[in-house]
């Protein structure tokens, strides 16, 4: 009897100091992360990690945050791909000359439905011609529009064109019975009261192209 009692005092005495260190163990893995309410429990002085929970919010406001960098200069310096559904398909130009990484250049080529651009395969659609393709901004570096007015619909390419417009021409008096736009071909005029007249073209003027002031820059589309 006496050997079953001090088994029995063994056997619970042993499941109290597992207990005890395994509530020690939670205890210290809950103040290492610091995952505490605002206002009580806070994490040590000199603790490296300062997250605290509000409610479903996890928050910290000691300093900047670095996710793939230990020495972060900003709020949030991220060092690789940062991802965003509400990013996907933003267009964006760069001053560099090549598109960052998690972008791709826009040059009218047709991204894969897998990996890193499956996002933005699904989201482009056939907007732009067959299922994936981005639309073509290298080609003649050509211009964004926005939708409306007198756009073309999403995803279709519009041409270059003039709007309508009229000049003003001089006319001159030949003789006492003409009157009108007359293109002097000879000097002096062929008899009195006659007129000649033909078809004139003016000296050309200009580049080769109608553009605005303008600077070239990268066009790039996020995966």
């Amino acid at each position: 009897m006496k050997f079953k009692s001090v088994r029995s005092f063994i056997s619970s005495n042993l499941k109290v100091l597992f207990l005890s260190i395994a509530i020690g163990l939670f205890t210290c893995a809950i103040s290492i992360f610091a995952f505490s309410s605002p206002g009580s429990n806070q994490p040590p002085s000199g603790n490296p990690i300062f997250w605290l929970l509000s409610g479903t919010s996890m928050y910290y406001t000691g300093g900047n945050v670095g996710i793939g960098t230990a020495s972060p200069v900003g709020t949030l310096d991220v060092n690789g791909n940062l991802y965003a559904n509400n990013f996907t398909g933003m267009i964006s130009f760069f001053v560099g000359p090549t598109c960052p990484t998690g972008w791709v250049l826009a040059n009218g080529a047709t991204v894969s439905s897998l990996g890193e651009s499956a996002k933005l395969y699904t989201y482009i659609g056939t907007t732009y011609g067959v299922a994936g393709q981005l639309p073509d901004m290298t080609t003649a570096g050509r211009f964004i529009r926005s939708t409306g007015g007198n756009a073309a619909t999403l995803g279709t390419q519009q041409a270059d064109v003039f709007k309508s417009h009229i000049h003003s021409i001089v006319t001159e008096s030949i003789g006492p019975d003409h009157e009108g736009p007359i293109f002097r071909t000879g000097n002096p005029y062929p008899g009195s009261g006659a007129s000649s007249n033909s078809n004139a073209v003016t000296n050309a003027t200009g580049s080769i192209e109608t553009r605005p002031i303008n600077y070239a820059m990268t066009p790039c589309v996020k995966y």
